[in-house]
This record gives C-alpha cells, sequence and structure tokens, in this order.
C-alpha cells in the first residue's frame, strides 16, 4: 500500500472515529423537539450481488423547502441501513446535531445487508458474504469464496448512482463518506480509488 493508500485508510479510520464519537454524544443526550428531517425508502436490485434489497435515505429537516431547492448536500453511507436506522435511531441523532448546529444538513444513507434482502436464506452468512474480502477461518459455517471484494464495486456502480439520480447530492468525493460495519471493509474501501 503506498502513500495515497495509507492516507486514504487514515481518513476513513479517522472518519469511523469522528462518526462514533458523535453518534455516542448524541446519544446520550435526552430526546428533545429538533425537526426531524424525512425517510424515503428505495428499492434496489443488484446485479453485482443477484438480489433485491432496500436502501433507506433520510434527507435532513428543510430539504424539501423551496428556498433549498439549489442546495446540494453531502451525503454519508452506512452499511447495515435497518440497523443504523431503527436500533441506533440515527435519524433521530441526526436532526438532533443538526438542530445544535454540530454538523451540517446531510443526507444519511443505509445500505441494508445481504442477509437483508428478500432472496436471503441464511442472513448472518448472507451478510458476511458480501462483507468479507477473504475467507474469515473462524466463520461456522465457513465461506470458502466470500465476495467482499465485489463490495466497493456494488457501492460505486449501484448504490450511489441509484441516490445520486434522485436527490440533490453534492457529488464531489470529498463530500461522501461511508461507515461500514465490518472489521475488514473500511481499508479495503478505502484503498479502492
Amino acid at each position: 500500500m503506498g502513500m495515497r493508500g495509507n492516507r486514504r485508510a487514515f481518513c476513513a479510520a479517522a472518519g469511523l472515529a469522528i462518526i462514533g464519537w458523535l453518534l455516542s454524544v448524541a446519544a446520550a443526550e435526552p430526546p428533545d423537539s429538533a425537526p426531524s428531517g424525512s425517510m424515503k425508502l428505495l428499492t434496489l436490485h443488484s446485479q453485482v450481488f443477484s438480489n433485491t434489497r432496500t436502501i433507506r435515505v433520510w434527507l435532513p429537516p428543510g430539504y424539501n423547502d423551496s428556498s433549498s431547492r439549489l442546495r446540494k448536500y453531502p451525503v454519508f453511507y452506512f452499511t447495515d441501513g435497518i440497523a443504523v436506522f431503527h436500533g441506533r435511531q440515527l435519524d433521530r441523532i441526526a436532526s438532533q446535531l443538526i438542530a445544535a448546529h454540530q454538523i451540517k444538513p446531510t443526507i444519511f444513507v443505509g445500505i441494508d445487508n445481504g442477509g437483508s434482502t428478500q432472496e436471503s436464506k441464511n442472513p448472518g452468512l448472507d451478510r458476511a458474504n458480501e462483507y468479507l474480502p477473504f475467507p474469515d477461518e473462524f466463520l461456522e459455517p465457513p465461506l470458502p469464496n466470500p465476495h467482499g471484494l465485489l463490495f466497493p464495486e456494488f457501492f460505486e456502480r449501484e448504490v450511489r448512482p441509484l441516490v445520486e439520480s434522485r436527490y440533490r447530492t453534492n457529488q464531489q468525493n470529498r463530500n461522501c463518506g461511508i461507515l461500514l460495519r465490518c472489521r475488514h471493509c473500511p481499508l479495503h474501501c478505502a484503498e479502492t480509488p
């Protein structure tokens, strides 16, 4: 891995730490009357993974206001989309952080994992199959040929274009982040040009 790869890996790790800290700080705060955004559900028929999943798009408060119609928003993508919004309550936390001016209005996207697709027969194994770039000797039952190396292609060829075609995102790479809940994926995706 060259200097560029090291910088991307560092940026990915730093981004993960910052987002984790923001989520923990906001989760500790009591709910308030912060304006809420709106959730949109998209259906993605993946050619890369040959399955169908939900892409959850949370639009910040004010996104649909006429005064914001020309505004473009940074976007942050999360894997395990259903868990991020239902379990971790990202929509509530993002509303609080935006209302407190701790973060700029941002579009947050939750990508449901392979274990939550319509085609899944074994959710834990199907989730691992999409995230692991190489076999994990501790996984039971073992996955001899996981498809995690395809995740960057899935993200760049299918997820981002779907979201960017429907919502006003700032499409410059420096305004896009991704948080993957897998120990091997952040570095792998950070190394992808």
